[in-house]
């Protein structure tokens, strides 16, 4: 390229500014403008780069995760603090991210998958919403605490529960006593529900949750009552009448297949036996004390 077309380009190129005359000018002279114009374009060049690279020191880079440091520990939010995370030098392991930020070494590893997808600073992806429980699912657990099976009403004026309303306004409600304790109430649910389509089931600590305000578990202040209602008082009562007063649990063998299982204590199971078979037992039991009064 001659000295005229590399002027002319560097002129084009902003990097010079034009020169007056230039076509009125020698070969020579045009040589010698061509090669101070070059020089001093190299010159800037290599200026403005060193210029441009700062030189890193050590305590800079302390300082800075320092600062990444003490916004982790100050941010309450698991997708910031996995963000951050991502700042963590590549040469470390789990284990050291974990011990300097003073995080989980699986938030940690977290952290590094997060960094290897997507780069530093990168969010991670919001959790999709399947789980979220909708309003029947709510009333759905809300009715296993209540039904009969698993609680019963206890007695008194005094056992009730105010509860507030979604309308604002309190209500008293009766309490009701549960008959077995929450984990195994969680394990009937899950059984009853996991397999049914549409249904989802949830886990013990969201069930355990929603568990209501005036359903009370064992061991609960004043959840100790005696019960003397008719449908067992009396026959404890005509029991102790004809001296079988402390047969009574044996009698109840009579009745059910076991008094072990649930169906059968709560009149569900359809093998336990009839009621002729009690009346025979009493009959026998009856005959039997009287002949032995007889005989004395």
């Amino acid at each position: 390229m001659t000295p005229r077309r590399v002027i002319d380009a560097l002129c084009s190129a902003a990097v010079i500014t034009p020169i007056v005359d230039l076509d009125k000018s020698n070969a020579e002279r045009r040589s010698r403008i061509c090669a101070s114009a070059l020089e001093n374009f190299k010159r800037n060049i290599l200026s403005s780069e060193n210029d441009s690279s700062l030189e890193l020191k050590s305590s800079d880079y302390s300082e800075l995760m320092k600062a990444v440091k003490q916004k982790i520990k100050s941010t309450e939010k698991r997708g910031q603090k996995l963000s951050l995370l991502t700042l963590a030098p590549a040469s470390w392991t789990h284990r050291q991210t974990s011990d300097y930020f003073d995080v989980s070494e699986y938030a940690a590893a977290q952290a590094s998958e997060l960094k290897t997808q997507s780069g530093i600073l990168a969010y991670p992806a919001a959790k999709t919403a399947s789980r979220r429980m909708s309003n029947d699912d709510k009333q759905r657990i809300i009715d296993f605490y209540t039904s009969d099976e698993y609680s019963r009403q206890l007695p008194g004026m005094k056992n009730v529960k105010s509860v507030k309303q979604p309308n604002g306004k309190r209500l008293k409600i009766q309490k009701r006593l549960l008959l077995v304790n929450v984990d195994e109430l969680h394990s009937d649910y899950k059984k009853k529900y996991k397999n049914i389509d549409g249904i989802k089931t949830f886990g013990l600590s969201a069930f355990a949750d929603l568990r209501p305000k005036h359903v009370i578990t064992v061991g609960s202040s004043g959840s100790h009552s005696v019960c003397v209602c008719i449908y067992h008082q009396n026959v404890k009562l005509m029991l102790s009448a004809i001296g079988l007063g402390e047969e009574r649990h044996l009698l109840m063998d009579k009745v059910v297949c076991s008094v072990y299982n649930k169906t059968c204590m709560v009149t569900r199971c359809p093998s336990c036996p009839k009621s002729e078979a009690l009346e025979s037992s009493l009959e026998d039991l009856i005959g039997l004390k009287v002949g032995l009064a007889e005989e004395c």
